[in-house]
């Protein structure tokens, strides 16, 4: 992908958002090739992977490209490009998707044939002794088995869940007993201090009225002097 443009000015949004597609072009091919002759099979699966996720940061960095096309386009006067510099660079998208599309279409095709080919061998389809009805037979066992190991794996889930909550709610009740009983205590602690208080208010209250009564005798007492030594 190599398209001289002699015109780029140095504003010129494309030219950054270009160099970087191609660095990762680079990056994708080197990894495709490990792809293509991997040591092992971890390193195939690895390769895959990872051209698969690079594909996807370039689809967005074209993406990018043509809105920074579209803008230039807009304006061409001002970054000095002119309409054949603007379809070679739409021609250079293009082809940059073009060469991502055949790369992920060739790593999705082989990985749709391992998969395949791994059915094959699980039903028994390459063995020249091949049944149908006993590899339908085989499939149908299969498929009946993964099925109670979900309802299995669910119902395991579920009960799981189940304990959580009932744990959860065994949690509320413990702090909730606990502050009933702290209120329990607070309030008979209250509640002695206050026939505490009511016993000191009933012995003041007789005190009082002792007093009172003295007073009063005591005035009594005066008045009848005071009327003896006026007679």
């Amino acid at each position: 992908f190599d398209y001289t443009m002699s015109n780029w000015a140095p504003t010129d949004p494309f030219l950054l958002i270009k160099k970087e597609i191609e660095k990762a072009i680079n990056g994708i091919d080197h990894v495709y090739g490990k792809w293509e002759h991997p040591s092992d099979a971890e390193e195939r699966i690895w390769a895959a992977n990872e051209v698969k996720a690079g594909i996807k940061d370039i689809e967005w960095d074209l993406q990018d490209l043509e809105q920074a096309i579209d803008k230039i386009r807009g304006d061409s006067k001002r970054f000095n490009v002119d309409e054949h510099e603007l379809n070679a660079r739409n021609r250079f998208v293009s082809e940059t998707r073009e060469h991502i599309k055949k790369l992920l279409n060739n790593i999705e095709t082989s990985e749709k044939g391992r998969a395949n080919k791994q059915n094959r061998n699980r039903l028994g389809m390459d063995n020249p002794k091949y049944d149908p009805h006993e590899a339908l037979n085989r499939e149908i066992q299969a498929e009946h088995g993964r099925y109670i190991q979900s309802h299995q794996q669910l119902q395991q889930e579920m009960y799981e869940e189940q304990e959580k909550g009932l744990s959860e709610v065994s949690i509320a009740v413990d702090t909730l007993h606990r502050a009933g009983n702290d209120m329990n205590d607070e309030l008979s602690r209250q509640n002695k201090e206050l026939e505490l208080y009511d016993d000191e208010i009933t012995s003041t209250s007789a005190r009082v009225s002792r007093a009172i009564r003295r007073v009063d005798d005591l005035l009594t007492k005066a008045d009848n002097k005071a009327g003896y030594w006026i007679i």
